[in-house]
């Protein structure tokens, strides 16, 4: 460039209002960006977090104060379980301190992480460390300022909550809503994650989503893992009110109760039966009453549907009319099945794996593959009705030495029936055995009619079990 022109040139610069001004040593944009590196240093955790909180102690004790890598570090032993530094005041108030006295966002991020991994709102210093995260999160412009906007995330109550509303609204999880902030993986089985769920699954008690079969979906996806059990301890009985209270008092199609029930068996077991796979311990007595119930049309269902492809179709037509006619009158309190072995194959086929029923084995009386028992709790009796060719037996009082007893894994086929009337029929006031005579003529049904109504003093109608 010619002299000339570069002195001129010079010279506007110089007279130029803005040539004094001074242009900022960092931009915005870069300095989110490095904070955004800050955060994700602090997302890895200390080697040995033992040592680390072993080292913070000793200087605690000596008076000293923290070193950069100690205060950004100090959060990883707050809630550890091998370190717990929360539990004691000092370290927690100097461990705080130094967090907000940091100069740059590390750790701050690294307070933000480990609230969120080890978060229970209950532990010792959660609320401290809230207060404290909620007071810095406008110092620094790092990705978990909008994640806090967006959320209340660092507040103990709202924060689960509305993160929980966020997984029913979108579906999707809580883990991945938090990832879309940059803030780093916060684990699936962190402690923020558990919190969200169960108010994700206080939500879907209380009817945050009226689609039963939606519902039903939502607690499967973000309730159970990969394996098809609880994420976290403590959550059966949350995860049953979710599933059942939204059904109120209404009585959901067969085809939807079945695939609640068989969520519910594989989780929490028969109700009905004794055993250590029974975990209804954990649930509401109201809620495990409805569920009684719809095992107990569930059972009779079984009965009348497996049977139903074996049996003779003259015959059984009449059958299932006759109980299905006295369930609608609400007499049957409980039911139960003992099936054969076809019964047994065919009930996995139809009900799932974890349908609940008995095995009926030879003990006496020969038991054919296709054979099963349909037990019944009416009034204070019980029936035992054969299927095929067998004989309906009929205890007037349960607490009958010889009538058995409901929701048994086993049975042998003598148990099953009133051993008197093995040879023929056999009607007394206390026990009744005899054949499904002339089904066509309504013979057997009204005379099992006739016996029931003197033992609940409940008529079920002739024309209620009529075949049409």
């Amino acid at each position: 460039m010619p002299s000339r022109l570069l002195d001129i040139c010079n010279m506007m610069v110089r007279g130029h209002p803005g040539s004094t001004m001074r242009l900022p040593e960092q931009s915005r944009l870069a300095q989110l960006a490095i904070n955004r590196l800050e955060v994700t240093a602090a997302n890895s955790r200390p080697k040995d977090i033992v040592e680390l909180a072993r080292e913070i102690s000793t200087s605690i004790q000596r008076g000293e104060p923290l070193s950069r890598r100690q205060a950004r570090q100090a959060p990883w032993c707050l809630w550890h379980e091998q370190a717990r530094l929360a539990e004691q005041p000092e370290a927690l108030r100097i461990i705080l301190s130094s967090v907000s006295e940091a100069r740059r966002p590390g750790a701050f991020s690294a307070l933000a992480t480990a609230f969120a991994d080890r978060f229970d709102a209950a532990a010792e210093g959660m609320n401290a460390a809230s207060d404290c995260l909620q007071e810095l999160v406008e110092k620094w412009e790092t990705p978990w300022a909008m994640l806090h906007h967006d959320f209340s995330f660092f507040h103990l109550e709202l924060g689960p909550q509305m993160l929980a509303d966020a997984v029913v609204a979108q579906n999707r999880p809580a883990a991945a809503i938090v990832a879309g902030y940059g803030v780093g993986a916060m684990g699936a089985r962190s402690g923020y994650v558990r919190a969200v769920t169960i108010s994700m699954l206080g939500k879907l008690a209380e009817g945050g989503e009226p689609d039963h079969l939606k519902r039903l979906e939502k607690v499967e996806r973000y309730a159970l893992d990969e394996k098809g059990e609880p994420t976290f301890d403590g959550l059966l009985g949350k995860i049953a009110e979710a599933l059942l209270k939204p059904f109120g008092q209404s009585r959901p199609e067969k085809t939807l109760r079945d695939r609640f029930l068989s969520l519910l068996l594989r989780l929490l077991g028969d109700p009905r039966v004794p055993s250590p796979k029974n975990k209804w311990h954990h649930v509401p007595s109201v809620l495990t009453g409805v569920v009684r119930g719809w095992l107990t049309e569930q059972s009779l269902r079984q009965f009348l549907d497996i049977v139903d492809v074996t049996a003779m179709e003259r015959m059984w037509k009449y059958r299932r009319a006759f109980w299905e006619a006295v369930y609608d009158a609400g007499l049957i309190s409980e039911a139960w099945v003992a099936f054969g072995p076809d019964g047994e194959q065919a009930a996995r086929r139809a009900y799932g794996r974890d349908a609940s029923f008995a095995r009926l084995e030879k003990s006496g009386k020969q038991v054919e593959a296709g054979h099963a028992v349909l037990l019944l709790r009416i009034g204070d009796g019980i029936v035992a009705d054969w299927s095929h060719n067998g004989k309906y037996n009929i205890w007037m009082d349960h607490a009958d030495p010889s009538a058995p007893r409901l929701y048994k894994s086993r049975y042998g086929s003598d148990e099953l029936r009133i051993l008197e009337g093995a040879t023929g029929n056999y009607d007394t006031r206390s026990k009744v055995s005899r054949s499904h005579t002339s089904p066509d003529r309504y013979g057997w049904q009204n005379h099992v009619g006739d016996v029931l109504y003197r033992m609940t003093g409940v008529r079920v109608q002739p024309s209620r079990y009529q075949v049409r």
